[in-house]
């Protein structure tokens, strides 16, 4: 069943036991939430079975107001109510961040790649101190040769 059969089941069902309005604001009201539904990236099918059998919700919508008075000296209808309350927003698109599905290879490629640079960093550092360590070593040497001399 698609969602233009489940609305023209649910008018269909309320048709005689509501008032004319009545079936009109709520068949604009699943119509506003299947469309919404959608917008939001839910598949139709899934979105329709999720609502269930449109008999069912037209004999809730009937029992619900059974024995209310629907007249069109009401100034609003209850599903115009309704988009005016605080109820109801529309749906807000996500924006997800993407998912990038990397290959096993790749991955292994970027932790070498990793591992290189940090290799090459350490060794930088040590190339860099190496001269210090090599005149601190010398001059520690002097020194002791020195002191030894000395006594």
């Amino acid at each position: 069943m698609g969602k233009q059969d489940f609305l023209d089941k649910l008018r269909a069902s309320l048709s005689g036991n509501v008032s004319a309005r009545l079936v009109e604001d709520n068949v604009a009201y699943y119509a506003d939430y299947i469309n919404a539904q959608l917008r939001m990236g839910q598949p139709e099918e899934k979105v329709l079975s999720g609502l269930g059998d449109p008999r069912l919700i037209a004999k809730s919508i009937i029992t619900a107001n059974s024995g209310e008075e629907y007249t069109k000296s009401n100034e609003t209808s209850h599903y115009s109510d309704y988009r005016q309350e605080k109820y109801y927003t529309e749906p807000r698109e996500q924006k997800l961040p993407k998912m990038v599905r990397v290959n096993g290879w790749i991955t292994l490629a970027i932790i070498i790649l990793v591992l290189v640079l940090l290799v090459g960093a350490v060794f930088s550092l040590i190339s860099l101190f190496f001269p210090l360590i090599m005149m601190g070593g010398i001059v520690y040497f002097f020194i002791k040769v020195f002191r030894d001399w000395l006594n």
